[in-house]
């Protein structure tokens, strides 16, 4: 299996020199992830490591069972979201490669799934997962996330002595009951449980406004969206902001409170033509706005999806944010390989 720096695993670059294998053999546990390295592999430009994680069969299975009738047909906002949230190939961990002691800097990551669960999912769909079960010796009646990340030198060492791999856990989501904030909600608070560890804050309103998105700010994203073919498209530009607190006060990164509405799709965009495009948010339905932090100082901000008209009131999302597992380091080899 050929293997080139800065390509994803349907990258076959003509000209390019295939990586040097490394074979390494390290089992790791992280979390609910289990699975092992199989390999390192080397160039002149830096480096790339596999990962084979195993996928228990019946969490598969209950994914399949639960969501494949709503995933043939289409789907809302919030199933899409869950969806992604429970999906069991979700690999909720990031990857830091460091060579000799000296952290890398990550230039590309990939990952394929293999199973043989999901009935939508033909034999000849899996040529290259199949591959790779059969390069790496894996189970073919399990489940399995192929992961790869590569990372690129600031200078070649001449000799390989320590190969160290840290895994860190991104933050999960977790939403409590929507509340609906409009015009009229300036003072007024909201009980809001974290859905997780059932402790209780307190939400308080302290400022409402029908804002206008700056038209030179849509023409500017416009222009990266337009082709001669189609120049007339119309951005929606209203949102409403939220100012707010909670009590008691937890960090910025912890909580965020999420639009829930519906926002207006662009004017003028063909179907084929939104499906795959981000302005501010997404396209292939409605167009929103995310942000959250201070407001100058006032507190927290949150912001609606746009709208062709102004917004009256919205209903909101209040998202706690939890990493749920410490970071774990591995020293996949440490001896003289190259």
């Amino acid at each position: 299996m050929n293997v080139y720096f800065n390509t994803n695993y349907w990258g076959h670059p003509n000209s390019a020199k295939p990586m040097e294998l490394i074979k390494v053999k390290k089992e790791f546990t992280y979390g609910d992830f289990s699975g092992f390295i199989p390999a390192a592999y080397v160039s002149e430009e830096g480096i790339a490591l596999d990962f084979c994680v195993q996928i228990p069969n019946e969490k598969v299975q209950a994914f399949w069972d639960k969501w494949h009738t709503k995933m043939e047909g289409v789907l809302d906002m919030e199933d899409a979201k869950q969806i992604g949230v429970e999906d069991p190939f979700r690999m909720d961990f990031g990857i830091k490669i460091a060579v000799n002691g000296i952290e890398l800097e990550s230039v590309l990551g990939c990952s394929i799934g293999y199973t043989t669960i999901y009935d939508n999912v033909q034999a000849a769909d899996m040529k290259l997962e199949q591959q790779m079960l059969a390069e790496y010796g894996c189970d073919s009646e399990g489940s399995w996330c192929f992961r790869r990340q590569m990372s690129r030198w600031d200078e070649q060492p001449e000799t390989i002595k320590e190969i160290r791999v840290d895994l860190f856990a991104y933050e999960k989501s977790y939403r409590s009951e929507k509340i609906a904030i409009g015009m009229d909600c300036v003072g007024k608070t909201y009980e809001i449980r974290h859905p997780r560890s059932g402790e209780r804050y307190q939400l308080t309103v302290d400022k409402v406004e029908q804002q206008t998105l700056d038209s030179e700010f849509i023409e500017q994203i416009g222009k990266g969206l337009r082709n001669q073919k189609n120049t007339g498209i119309v951005y929606p530009n209203q949102y409403l902001s939220v100012a707010y607190h909670l009590s008691p006060e937890i960090a910025l990164n912890q909580f965020v409170l999420e639009s829930a509405g519906k926002g207006d799709s662009p004017r003028g965009m063909l179907e084929k033509q939104a499906a795959g495009v981000t302005v501010i948010g997404g396209c292939d339905g409605p167009t929103s706005i995310f942000f959250a932090g201070k407001n100058g100082g006032q507190g927290r901000l949150a912001l609606t999806d746009l709208y062709f008209e102004p917004v009256e009131s919205s209903l909101w999302n209040p998202v706690f944010m939890e990493k749920e597992q410490e970071d774990m380091r591995l020293v996949v080899c440490s001896q003289d390989i190259l």
